[in-house]
Formats: structure tokens, sequence, C-alpha cells
């Protein structure tokens, strides 16, 4: 643009000092500079983002990145438009003016894009942050070309390391609830240029970045850490609280370099805290925030493989939540396991057996209507809220404890031990971790939440429907054990634990 008013210029001022050149080259003048203005607002075109990415989910949940840019042959209006603007994402990795449309004419810009969104920000400025950090992305351009838009195709870079801890523990009801970390080069304090991805000013080595959570460990917990980062190695104390218990260790990681992340899998046990082991990754994903708060868990909501809980089913969801009182609660899988199962090969039980279901009968149907044509004395009546003693199948609702029996006795040796090919209920449970089998009055709550009914029905999408006869932990004697059948809402208790094969749903805690 600057070019076109140099030229208008400079044909205005010849004009004035030839005042005695024919009429003619003045027109002649004022429709070259018009000509030169006109192709230049032909040149000028919508500007939008393309931003690589693994999948749509990812760009979803950045949602919004900041756009800068410094341009030497641009309109004031252009410059405006331009200086920290707010681009949202629209679909297929594109990112397009939140409020109005942006263009320009000038193809040598250069771009300078972030993530979060900070108003009133420019690639100058530094931000003063204190731990726990949030994750910070700044774009590298990859390419840039005009058609009817100007596309300016951008890859996201992570500003910050990841430390990333996964805590194991024997007991899947353990309870986790605080974690912390400090080290000399783990900095509490630092100074950032969100455009340019620059950390500086880092202050406050060997002060503890604290996190509170309660959670159930489902076996393992991970708790992610971002962290300046430092390339060199660093020695670091994590201290874990656990059941109302502190429990430490100091170890030692190699680096925690800008997009990379260190690992360390850590146990609990009888003899403390240790590690495991770990590893880096030098190419690290984005560690964004959990999407629900812990204290706003609803029915239908999805429990995610990392232990969090999300309103929203992606790649990361295993179960679906039935049963909670905003904090914590019970979640169902998705879907079935694979194949049919045993409830053991080898003669196995918790010590805990239900001579009834209802503390009458031995089985029956569950709430049947008047044209099922039940007789009374196999008619179940069920509610969750009904108050039958834990004595009978239904009144037990802790699977979880029943399995935890079961498989220390199952590793133990204290049945004798056989290889099963996955055909055993508990090889699931070691395969897939934080997962119980539910006891027959958990599948009789299920039941219930996905009859219409149900005083509030459990619609929730991705949850494939059991149909069909599946295994329960109830046990109706040492041999014998409870099923359920979903399709007719049948409880039965009289099937031999080594000889018969049925569907299995696990069920989760947190």
């Amino acid at each position: 643009m600057k070019t076109f008013y140099f030229i208008f210029l400079s044909l205005l001022f010849l004009t004035s000092c030839r005042s005695k050149e024919p009429e003619q080259k003045i027109t002649q003048a004022i429709t070259t500079a018009e000509a030169i203005r006109d192709q230049w607002q032909r040149s000028r075109k919508p500007l939008e983002f393309i931003v690589e990415s693994e999948g749509p989910e990812v760009l979803r949940k950045i949602g919004k990145i900041g756009v800068f840019s410094y341009s030497k042959d641009a309109t004031v209006e252009e410059r405006l438009s331009l200086t920290g603007v707010p681009f949202r994402y629209e679909a297929n990795g594109k990112f397009i003016p939140e409020e109005r449309e942006v263009v320009t004419g000038d193809s040598t810009v250069s771009f300078y894009i972030c993530y979060p969104y900070i108003l009133g920000a420019t690639p100058e400025d530094t931000l003063s942050m204190e731990a726990p950090y949030r994750e910070y992305l700044y774009g590298k351009e990859v390419s840039r070309s005009f058609g009817e838009s100007f596309s300016v195709r951008m890859r996201m870079q992570c500003a910050s390391a990841l430390l990333r801890l996964r805590l194991e523990s024997l007991n899947i009801t353990d309870k986790l609830h605080e974690v912390s970390v400090m080290g000399q080069q783990i900095f509490t304090c630092a100074k950032y240029l969100p455009y340019r991805g620059e950390w500086c000013g880092l202050s406050g080595e060997n002060r503890p970045i604290e996190f509170r959570f309660d959670r159930m460990m489902n076996n393992y917990q991970f708790v992610d850490i971002l962290l300046p980062p430092v390339d060199i190695p660093s020695d670091i104390t994590v201290v874990v609280g656990m059941n109302g218990s502190r429990y430490s260790l100091h170890t030692t990681v190699p680096r925690l370099m800008r997009g990379e992340m260190t690992q360390l899998n850590l146990m609990l046990d009888a003899s403390g805290l240790k590690v495991s082991s770990s590893w880096v990754e030098e190419q690290r994903d984005f560690c964004f925030a959990p999407k629900t708060e812990v204290d706003m868990v609803q029915i239908g909501d999805y429990l995610q493989s990392d232990g969090t809980v999300s309103t929203i089913r992606d790649s990361a969801s295993v179960a679906a939540v039935f049963i909670t009182d905003g904090r914590h609660g019970k979640a169902v899988a998705l879907r079935d396991c694979d194949g049919l199962k045993l409830f053991s090969s080898r003669r196995l039980t918790s010590g805990r057996i239900f001579r009834t279901t209802d503390g009458t009968r031995k089985e029956g149907i569950i709430n049947p209507s008047k044209a099922d044509g039940v007789e009374e004395e196999n008619c179940l009546i069920y509610k969750p809220s009904l108050p039958y003693p834990e004595s009978c199948a239904l009144g037990f609702t802790d699977g979880c404890a029943l399995c935890s029996t079961l498989l220390q006795k199952y590793k133990g040796g204290e049945a004798k031990r056989v290889i099963d090919h996955g055909e055993e209920m508990l090889s699931e449970l070691l395969a897939v971790k934080g997962t119980y089998v539910p006891a027959i009055a958990e599948l009789a709550h299920l039941y219930y939440l996905l009859q219409p009914y149900a005083e509030s029905p459990l619609r929730v999408e991705g949850l494939e429907l059991p149909i069909g006869e599946y295994l329960s932990s109830s046990e109706s004697s040492d041999d014998t054990f409870y099923m359920f059948d979903f399709s007719h809402g049948v409880v039965a208790g009289m099937f031999p634990k080594q000889f018969t094969r049925l569907k299995l749903r696990l069920f989760y805690i947190f």
C-alpha cells in the first residue's frame, strides 16, 4: 500500500510542475493511480490459519488462538486488525477471525500466534506466572498460499516441559489427596512471552508445587506437572499423600526440555513410595486441564482412561457414570469384554456367600409387568432405594471388595494356577486396570436405570446396552455364582463357576 501512495504523490508532483502539459496527461496520471489502487484492493484476501494437529478433538480443545502480525507494506487499518486479535476454530483445522473478517494484501507479513488467547498481549510482552502452570502453546509457520483466501499453515509448539507422575497402588479403593514436587531446577515463579514461547526470570527453586485431590486410585492415577524447560539433570523430591499418610522419595530426572515429557512411574506398596520405571518422550501431546471439575460429576458423564471425568465422549472415554455424589461414584464400561468368560477355572471363593437374592428367594425376575404373567414367588421388586439387608445378594453393592479378595487369592496361589488364555473374569481385571466385576446388586441397579420406568433413566451416547446373560462377583455357594440376564431381568444363582461361560461387563470406581 505504501507503494501505491508513493506513486500517486509522485504523479501529482509531476503534473503540478508541468502545468503546461496537456490536460489528458493529468487524466492519465489519475487513471494510473486508480488502477494501482484497484490492483491492491484485488490482492487483499481474507486471512485464515490452518493448524496442523493429530485430530479435530485437539483443535476443539484449543478453541481459540491469539494472532499478532508485523507488516512493512500494509495499511493502518490492516495493522490494527491483526494486533492480538482472537481467531476461533471452525472446522478441518481452520481458524478464522472470531469477530469480523480480516483481509490483507501483504504477502510478506510475519505472523505470531499463541494459545491461550490473551487480551492485549504483544510479542514483546511478558506474563508473570506462578506454579502450577497451565499449557501454553505458540505457533511456527509451515507454509502460506494465496487463493480465494490468504491461508497460513501453522504448527503449534509446546512451550513447557511436562513431568508426568503415574501413581500406582495395590488397592483401587485407596484415596489420593495430595501430590507435591520440588527441586533445584523446579521453578515456581517465571516470566513468559506468550507469542514467542520464551521463558525468562525463573525463580522460586526448591519450593514445592502442590496439588490437592480427592480421587480414588483405580490402581493408578496420572498427575501432570507443566514446568519451565531446563536442559540439565535435576534432583527432585516427590511427596504423595494417600489415605491420610504422606510418602516421599528423592530421585533424578535427566532433563525437562521444551515440548518433551519425562514420565516417572511410582509404586506405593508396603515398603513405601518407589520408582518402578521412567522414560523421556521427545515429542509430547498437548496437556489440557480436565474438562469437568471433580465436584460437578453427573450421571451420564464419561470416565476417561486417566481417571478424570468429561461431559463429552471421545477416544479416551472408557465408561459411563451411573452412580455419583458429585465427586465419587461408579461407572459402567461402554462395552462388553471380548468373548465369554468363566467365573474361575479352579476352586476359588471370596468367602462371602449369599444364600438368597432378597432374603427369601433363590432367584427371580426384576420388576416384571402384569403382562409378563410371572408368578408372585418368582417376582423380585427392586429399586436402588429399597433397604435390602447386606446378607442377601440384592443388598450387597460392593463388588469391588469381592473382587479384591478374589484377586488376592488368585495372585497369591491359594487357588491352583492354570493358564486360562484370557477365559477367566479375573484375568480381565489384571489386563484392564482400575476395574472390577460387579456384584449382582450393582447389575440390578444398572438394569433398573436402563428401564423406561426408572425415576431417572440412564441414556448415554456410546453406551452399548447389555444384552443376554452376564457374570457377577456374587457367589451363591463355594462352587456357584449369581448371573444376570439383561434381556429379561432374570437373577439366577446356581451357575457352576468352573463350567459356565457368560458375558462380562466391567465396572469402575472413581
